[in-house]
């Protein structure tokens, strides 16, 4: 199983800088790896199958993204591995109601690989009905949906543990992962 997890990172290795972040992945990996030789298949947890990538623009969040996916995949978490990115207007409508089904909408688009939210942290900009409606509406999807989905939310460093910290289920929900400015 080493060498499969040589392969596996091989890509993710392959990308200039991200030490810590690779750490973290290999970390994750390694988890994955004993649980499906202890038991069999992977065992997934839900700590693992919802990130943040918390770094800098040009870090390399969203390339580091669709790798984990493959990776997940490979190892028997997801089950298909693809990745759907979307961001704020993607998912914010301006009509109560709307923002719950967008949300809902990408969630059953990304079922089964990676739902990553770039810059997240806007979803929660304003402090009215659609800060809410969106963070509620992503915080029950998310426990809906821990089997078969890898939610990563991405964002500046600041702005994301702003954002974490607005909602105490949101912080104990999500694996922070730190994306240092070394490539």
């Amino acid at each position: 199983m080493e060498r499969n997890k040589e392969l596996l990172l091989s890509e993710l290795n392959s990308l200039p800088g991200l030490s810590s972040f690779k750490k973290d992945i290999e970390y994750i990996v390694d988890a994955f790896i004993a649980n499906k030789e202890r038991v069999g298949n992977a065992i997934k947890s839900s700590k693992f199958l919802r990130l943040v990538f918390s770094g800098n623009p040009g870090t390399g969040k969203s390339t580091a993204a669709r790798i984990l996916g493959g990776i997940y995949c490979e190892l028997g978490v997801l089950s298909k591995g693809h990745f759907i990115e979307m961001n704020r207007s993607d998912l914010i409508s301006g009509y109560i109601g709307l923002t719950s089904a967008k949300i809902r909408e990408a969630v059953s688009k990304a079922k089964g690989g990676v739902l990553f939210i770039d810059e997240a942290a806007s979803l929660s900009e304003n402090t009215d009905w659609v800060a809410y409606e969106s963070i509620d509406t992503l915080l029950a999807l998310m426990k809906d949906n821990q089997d078969d989905l890898l939610f990563i939310l991405a964002g500046c460093p600041d702005t994301m543990k702003e954002f974490l910290n607005s909602n105490i289920s949101l912080a104990s929900c999500f694996h922070v992962i730190a994306f240092d400015d070394d490539n």
